[in-house]
This record gives structure tokens, C-alpha cells and sequence, in this order.
């Protein structure tokens, strides 16, 4: 699954990346193991113990990684608000209406003003769908290569294809599973 976000049949353009779920830092790793260093890198990861070890990370490696690189305490979504959520669960931290926590959550296009993705990377445990809602703006001016994870709910297969058209007509879109089970199903998405 390292090469998941990577794939080498997919020609995709890694330099302004943004990470959303970015957990302990697994897919920056991986950016740089792939594709080197980057112009710049902006993540996204609202579950505190995932973000504490996501700065561990990048403070031990910046160099590596970006010539410029963020991290945001927050969560990406359809609006800037708050929301409870269940944390503490390494990679099932999610969005929940039964968590615990509160958490900011942010829309990219509010977060992200006059940034120009290349690259837009969620695996955000069912919460992709208003996250592209709140970054609709940016994906549909600047067009960045897309990585989403289509396997927390059944319909996100087709779904995730038919909102992404609308908001850019010019993707073309690839499948990709990572596991043997649709656990770890991408769907990749780029201009042609």
C-alpha cells in the first residue's frame, strides 16, 4: 500500500500537495520516498495524537519534504465549524455524531485562499464528500490532480465520479484497489 497515492501508471503533479487525513505523517513519508521533495505540502489532521506524531514527523524531516510545509490541527469539510468527533482510533478517527471531542473543521476554500493545488489527497473516513463541497472553488479554478477514497461507503463509487465532473469536466478517472477487499479503493481523477 506504499505506493497507494503514487501510482506509476498515473502521471500526476505532486507539487503543491495537499494531505487531508494525514495522520502520523504515512503518506508525506511516502511522497518523498516516491516523488522527492516538493514545492510545497498543506496537511490536514484534526485527531490530536495522530497530529502530535504528523509534527514529530515533519519537524525531524522539512527538509526533505517541501520547501514549504503546514500543518493544521483541523478537520476538512463542507463548512468552517465545529463538530464532534471520534478520535483515538489511528487511522478510524472520523467525523461522527456520536464522538466525543469537538473538533474545527475547515472548507479548503476558506482555508486555502489563493493557494493553487496540483494534488488533493482524502482519505477521511466517509467526510470526502462534504470536503469536496467545501473545496469545490479550488478544484474547479485550478484543477489539481485528484487521490480520494471511494471505500467507506458503497455509493462513493459513482458518486464521487458524477460531483467531480460537474466541478470539472475535463478529468479523466481511474480506479484503483490496493487490498483484496474494497478497503483501500481509490479513485484517481486528472485533466487531460
Amino acid at each position: 500500500m506504499e505506493k497507494q497515492y503514487f501510482p506509476d501508471d498515473i502521471i500526476m503533479n505532486y507539487s503543491r500537495f495537499i494531505n487531508c487525513g494525514a495522520y502520523n505523517g504515512d503518506t508525506i513519508r511516502n511522497l518523498v520516498k516516491y516523488k522527492g521533495k516538493q514545492e510545497s505540502v498543506v496537511c490536514f489532521e484534526p485527531d490530536l495524537i495522530n497530529y502530535s506524531k504528523l509534527i514529530k514527523y515533519i519537524n525531524n524531516n522539512k527538509k526533505d519534504i517541501a520547501d514549504a510545509i503546514f500543518a493544521y490541527p483541523c478537520g476538512v469539510y463542507s463548512k468552517t465549524t465545529q463538530i464532534f468527533f471520534s478520535s483515538g482510533n489511528n487511522t478510524n478517527s472520523k467525523i461522527s455524531a456520536n464522538g466525543k471531542d469537538l473538533i474545527q473543521t475547515v472548507k479548503l476554500d476558506d482555508a486555502l485562499i489563493n493557494y493553487s493545488p496540483t494534488f488533493i489527497q482524502m482519505d477521511i473516513e466517509g467526510a470526502e464528500i462534504e470536503a469536496i463541497k467545501g473545496g469545490s472553488i479550488l478544484i474547479s479554478t485550478y484543477k489539481p490532480d485528484l487521490a480520494i477514497c471511494v471505500y467507506h461507503s458503497a455509493e462513493h463509487i459513482w458518486e464521487f465520479p458524477l460531483m467531480l465532473n460537474k466541478l470539472n469536466p475535463d478529468y479523466k478517472f481511474y480506479l484503483r484497489n490496493y487490498t483484496v477487499y474494497i478497503s483501500e479503493t481509490v479513485l484517481y481523477a486528472r485533466s487531460e
